[in-house]
This record gives structure tokens, C-alpha cells and sequence, in this order.
């Protein structure tokens, strides 16, 4: 199956600094880059059943304080990504 991002997560750091923006395919709780999925690598980052998304099995990416954003993403936006 050709990957196709199903999801557009968004971090900002709250002491300032780059934000970081993911585009995954989520599957069965499991959220894969390209490079995840091409390998057949374990995600990085996944949903649990209760909804949460974890970053390395921590709230946010390296434990920093910041927000994270999830977007769905509509099929024609993840064509060229």
C-alpha cells in the first residue's frame, strides 16, 4: 500500500524554539512517517485507545513543555507530501 499522510501533528515548544510539524499514516494506533513505513519500522509515534498521542511513549517530542496539535487530513491534501 503506498503511503499516504493521514495526519498533520504540530509541536510548539513553550520556551520558544523551532516547532516541529509531522506528517503521519495512522494505522491501528500507530502513526508512521514515510521513512517508518517504507522500512517497515515501529512508529514513533502513536494514538492510544483513549486518544492520546505519544511521542516516543512520552506526551510531547524529547519530554518538552509545548503544545501539541493534531489535524486530520483530508485524502488531497497528503497526494504531494
Amino acid at each position: 500500500m503506498k503511503w499516504q499522510p493521514t495526519h498533520k501533528i504540530t509541536f510548539r515548544p513553550a520556551a520558544g524554539g523551532k516547532t516541529e510539524t509531522y506528517r503521519v499514516r495512522l494505522e491501528d494506533g500507530a502513526a508512521y512517517s514515510r521513512a517508518e513505513y517504507a522500512a517497515y519500522a515501529n512508529a514513533w509515534i502513536e494514538r492510544t485507545e483513549a486518544g492520546e498521542w505519544l511521542f516516543g511513549g512520552e506526551a510531547s517530542p524529547n519530554r518538552a513543555n509545548g503544545t501539541v496539535t493534531v489535524v486530520p487530513l483530508k485524502p488531497a491534501e497528503g497526494v504531494s507530501q
